[in-house]
C-alpha cells in the first residue's frame, strides 16, 4: 500500500467517515435554545418572553401555553383581529351602500323607460307623430343601456354577498378566538394560583 492511497476497509468500515449534512439538523434545537438564552440575557426575561412569544405567534408556532406572556400576545392578537373585522365591516357597509345606489339607479331607468314608452303610445294615439318618434328614440336608447346596467347590478350583488359571507366568517373566527382567549386567561389564573 502506497503512502497516497486510502487505508483499507478490511472490517467493512470506512477509515475516513464523512459527516452527513442531515446530521446538522440535530443541532437546530440547541441553536434555538442558545438564541433564546442570548435574547433573554440582552433584553431581560419579560421582554425576551414577549419577543419569543410574538415570533412564535407570527410563525404559527405554539406560544407558551397558560403563561402571562401568552395571554398578553393573545390579547394583542385579539385587538388586531377586532380592528380588522371593524375595517371589513366598514368596507362591506360602503359596498352595500354603493350596491343600493346602483340598484336604485337601475330601477329608476326601468321606470323612466316604461313612462316614456307610455308617453310614446299616448302621443301615437293622439296623432302626434313627432312626439311619439322622440319618445320611442328615448325608449330605444334606454333599452340599449339597461342590459349593461342590469349585469353591473347583478355583479355588484354577487360582490356584496361574497363580502357579507366573508364578514360573517371573520366574525365567527373572532368569537371563537375570544372564547379561546378567555379559556387561556382562566388557565393562566389557575396556573398562577398553583
Amino acid at each position: 500500500m502506497g503512502w497516497a492511497s486510502r487505508p483499507s476497509t478490511h472490517d467493512g468500515r470506512d477509515a475516513h467517515p464523512t459527516f452527513k449534512s442531515g446530521s446538522y439538523l440535530i443541532l437546530i434545537p440547541y441553536l434555538v435554545l442558545i438564541m433564546k438564552k442570548v435574547l433573554y440575557w440582552l433584553m431581560g426575561d419579560k421582554a425576551g418572553r414577549t419577543i419569543v412569544g410574538a415570533w412564535n405567534w407570527m410563525w404559527g408556532l405554539p406560544v407558551e401555553s397558560g403563561g402571562p406572556v401568552a395571554v398578553a400576545v393573545a390579547e394583542e392578537s385579539l385587538r388586531s383581529m377586532q380592528e380588522s373585522v371593524q375595517k371589513l365591516a366598514a368596507a362591506v357597509s360602503t359596498q352595500v351602500a354603493a350596491y343600493q345606489r346602483a340598484k336604485t339607479k337601475y330601477e329608476e331607468k326601468v321606470r323612466e323607460m316604461q313612462t316614456v314608452e307610455r308617453q310614446a303610445i299616448t302621443a301615437q294615439r293622439n296623432g302626434n307623430e313627432e312626439a311619439a318618434r322622440l319618445a320611442m328614440a328615448k325608449v330605444i336608447q334606454t333599452e340599449q343601456i339597461l342590459p349593461q346596467l342590469e349585469s353591473q347590478v347583478k355583479q355588484a350583488e354577487q360582490y356584496v354577498n361574497a363580502s357579507k359571507d366573508k364578514l360573517n366568517r371573520e366574525r365567527m373566527k373572532l368569537e371563537a378566538y375570544k372564547t379561546d382567549m378567555q379559556n387561556m386567561k382562566d388557565m393562566a389564573e389557575i396556573n398562577e394560583a398553583l
